[in-house]
């Protein structure tokens, strides 16, 4: 994927991750504004994508709809993001990262074997596009409880030791300047 300039392509969206995170904590909306604001942002998200505007549009209303999600779970407002599901479908995040493109070039590539294209009925399309997500999700989720999190278990045992430097300086003291 270095050729499509891979690092480079993901910076944006990392940095605006990071400009929300850091939005996020310095500025609480409203309480009522909290839905309101995902409403908006998903229209926009819709707006962008079905009248096929620029698609860099996009991310302004991804944005905000993290944003307002963020804030029903900061208010309380029917927080859907404080879920069971969406805390651990947050914690299989990096797995999804990780794996969804791997497996988004297996699926799409199998189903032009099968004759499904970007041409094909918008009903076939659609379902290609839902199975890809479902198969995303499901592998994250495989990969999350069968790798990473026992990953991150066994490292959390090891015990790493470091020389400490301070104990060394105190038994042999530098002569101070005069």
């Amino acid at each position: 994927m270095t050729a499509q300039i891979g690092a480079l392509r993901i910076l944006p969206s990392f940095l605006l991750g990071v400009a929300l995170y850091a939005f996020g904590r310095e500025h609480a909306a409203p309480k009522s504004w909290a839905w309101p604001i995902v409403a908006v942002s998903a229209g926009w998200v819709a707006a962008v994508t079905t009248l096929g505007w620029w698609e860099g549009l996009t991310w302004f209303g991804l944005a905000g709809l993290l944003y307002g999600l963020a804030e029903t779970s900061r208010h309380g407002v029917d927080a859907p993001m404080s879920g069971r599901v969406f805390v651990f479908l947050g914690a299989a995040s990096y797995a999804l990262y990780m794996i969804h493109l791997p497996i988004d070039i297996v699926w799409f590539h199998a189903l032009e074997r099968f004759g499904v294209t970007e041409t094909s009925d918008l009903a076939l399309r659609v379902g290609a596009m839902v199975g890809v997500f479902v198969v995303c999700i499901a592998a994250s989720a495989v990969a999350y409880l069968v790798i990473e999190e026992p990953a991150r278990k066994f490292i959390r045992k090891l015990e790493f030791k470091l020389p400490s430097f301070r104990g060394a300086r105190s038994a042999n003291p530098e002569p101070r300047g005069t």
